[in-house]
């Protein structure tokens, strides 16, 4: 295994409430990957691959049509990543899906807890995920759930420094109830501030370790909950590289509401 500069998961959500599902909703997914990257490529393009079969098992569970755009390979890039979010187009009844495997960073004295995207810009244009899934909640036309998910370190230089020198099986009834019923917002990352994410050849631990968790969770049927959900999810771990041990601890803020 090796230590790739792969930072954060975000989580932005919000979401219906009451039991009917919104049926004319659609689910618009941008799902990027560093798939280029020498050293991540075989881990992001199973990140994304993934995501986008659990984005479509989501969609034949709450009957909604699923709008997919990919950003692997030579397409990624940070103007490429702004247009797909730009070029979005939703109503009330809708739910977005944005998910990023690639480098992460953040700045000297940056006041944001979540990393920014590093993608193929200076770091001054490169997004900030809590910009974009703040972003979508301040359109006239808001969708009513947003998912953005980002498998990236949330590391400075001076943390480089530092490291150097040491379904088909998914129920119906599961998605229903984390998908198609609460309301709010949640922000998830998968590293907290100066922490590096880890990656395998099949995929980061933690983007890993949350579908595992979703996937258990979902089987549980009309008892399924992002409130049981999440202690699992945001479980830490501990990675041994150059001789020492470093820490991934996963961090969350929400506002979710879900009914009874």
């Amino acid at each position: 295994m090796r230590r790739y500069g792969i930072a954060m998961l975000i989580i932005g959500l919000t979401m219906l409430s009451g039991l009917p599902v919104l049926a004319q909703g659609k689910i618009h997914a941008v799902l990027i990957g560093d798939t280029n990257d020498p050293g991540i490529g075989s881990g992001a393009q199973a990140n994304v691959t993934a995501f986008a079969k659990f984005v479509q098992a989501i969609g034949g569970a709450i009957n909604n049509q699923v709008i997919t755009k990919q950003i692997v390979g030579a397409d990624f890039n940070c103007a490429n990543i702004a247009a797909a979010v730009k070029a979005i187009s939703t109503t009330n009844d809708d739910l977005v899906v944005f998910y990023y495997a690639g480098h992460g960073f953040r700045e000297d004295g940056q006041r944001s807890r979540f990393p920014r995207l590093w993608c193929r810009s200076a770091p001054s244009e490169t997004p900030l995920l809590e910009d974009i899934a703040l972003g979508f909640r301040s359109r006239d036309t808001f969708p009513r759930m947003v998912w953005t998910v980002a498998d990236a370190c949330n590391s400075t230089s001076q943390d480089a420094e530092a490291l150097t020198a040491a379904a088909g099986a998914v129920e119906q009834q599961g998605l229903l109830k984390l998908f198609g019923r609460p309301r709010g917002t949640m922000l998830m990352s998968g590293a907290d501030m100066h922490q590096f994410s880890w990656y395998f050849p099949d995929g980061g631990q933690f983007s890993k370790n949350l579908l595992d968790v979703l996937t258990r969770e979902v089987r549980r049927g009309t008892s399924a909950s992002w409130a049981s959900l999440l202690p699992g999810a945001m479980r830490a771990f501990e990675t041994r590289y150059n001789n020492r041990t470093f820490i991934q601890q996963p961090i969350y803020t929400s506002t979710l509401v879900e009914p009874q």
